[in-house]
Order: structure tokens, then C-alpha cells, then sequence
């Protein structure tokens, strides 16, 4: 029992046991790449930016992410799409990052390698890993990191996750105007 002031006054000592069902997982069964239907401007983005090596190790999540998500929301136009770090000097062995330069969010997609996800990179590495994620939020940037069981498992979730992360990303172009009592403000210092 709770009093109106948000107090409790008592509490049976089983109260706070209660079975918690997990939302069932809807586990997406795709064909392989090669017998599945692929948008002609997902095929032709991967083969003029991708290399041999990152397509051997993300081709298939890169591909499932352009063709199922990101595509039907830039409209399969992949020309902005860029490979590599948003911000300069930095460069990681085992993640990949896309980044569309002229969509109106400051938003980076990185694919996350499975030496990250298992820890199977040195403590170094991994700290260097979570030092440039960190960089990228300070500088702005919202960072969308994938592994392939975010694209295995519940699809519909992850396609609002991923409205949610639009809405919500910081403007590319943030543009600050000082307000009349703001420049006063300013002019007294």
C-alpha cells in the first residue's frame, strides 16, 4: 500500500514477484543473397564503394540494411552514401561506417564486426572502439550501431528504432540565432 504522498505504508513480501513475459521474437528466414530480389541500386552502391574485404565480412548485413531499411527511406537513392569515419584521423579494424553526407540528420550507421561483439580484439582495440563512438555523440553525431541479429530478429521493431533515431538526430546544419535580450546579454561582457 502506498499513502497519497507516494510513501509506502506496506508491503506483502511477495509484492514485487511477478513473471514478466519477454516479447516473442520474430525470427526473419532470408533466402542467400544471391536467390533473393535486390534492388538494383543497392547491388550497384555495394559494387562501386564497397571493397572485397569489407564485402566478405559486411556485405550481407550492409546489403539486408540498404535493401530492407534505409532504402525505402532515402528512396533506393544511395549517391550521398558514403564509406568511412564521419569525422577525420580515426579508423577502426573492425567496424565499418556509412554515412549519407547530404541526408538533413547528422547520423552514422556503423556495422559492428564480430571481433567487437565477442571481444575477441585486444583491450586496446576495444577501448579505441568505444573512444570513437563516444567522439562521434560529443561531436553530434548519432551513431546506429548493427550486428546482424538486429536484422534477424524483429524487424518492425528495428524499423522504429530507426524512425525513432531520424526524428530525433541532430539537424546536419544547426544554425543558432541570438535573441534581442541574447545580444544585450552579449554586449555586456
Amino acid at each position: 500500500m502506498i499513502d497519497q504522498m507516494g510513501r509506502l505504508i506496506s508491503c506483502d513480501e511477495d509484492a514485487l514477484h511477478y513473471e514478466f513475459k519477454h516479447p516473442n521474437m520474430i525470427k526473419v528466414e532470408r533466402l542467400p543473397r544471391e536467390e533473393r530480389f535486390i534492388h538494383p541500386n543497392v547491388t550497384s552502391w555495394m559494387t562501386k564503394r564497397l571493397s572485397r574485404k569489407h564485402d566478405r565480412k559486411y556485405g550481407e548485413e550492409i546489403c539486408i540494411f540498404l535493401q530492407e531499411y534505409w532504402g525505402p527511406i532515402v528512396n533506393f537513392d544511395f549517391k550521398d552514401l558514403k564509406v568511412g569515419y564521419p569525422e577525420r584521423g580515426s579508423r577502426l579494424p573492425y567496424c565499418l561506417y556509412l554515412c549519407p553526407s547530404d541526408f538533413p540528420k547528422q547520423l552514422a550507421i556503423q556495422f559492428v564486426g564480430d571481433e567487437i561483439v565477442e571481444k575477441r580484439c585486444s583491450y586496446e582495440q576495444y577501448r579505441k572502439y568505444q573512444k570513437n563512438e563516444h567522439n562521434l555523440t560529443i561531436c553530434g553525431w548519432y551513431v546506429i550501431s548493427i550486428i546482424r541479429e538486429i536484422l534477424d530478429e524483429n524487424p518492425d521493431q528495428f524499423k522504429l528504432f530507426l524512425n525513432k533515431v531520424i526524428e530525433q538526430a541532430l539537424p546536419r546544419d544547426l544554425v543558432f540565432e541570438l535573441t534581442l535580450r541574447g545580444r544585450s546579454e552579449a554586449m555586456k561582457d
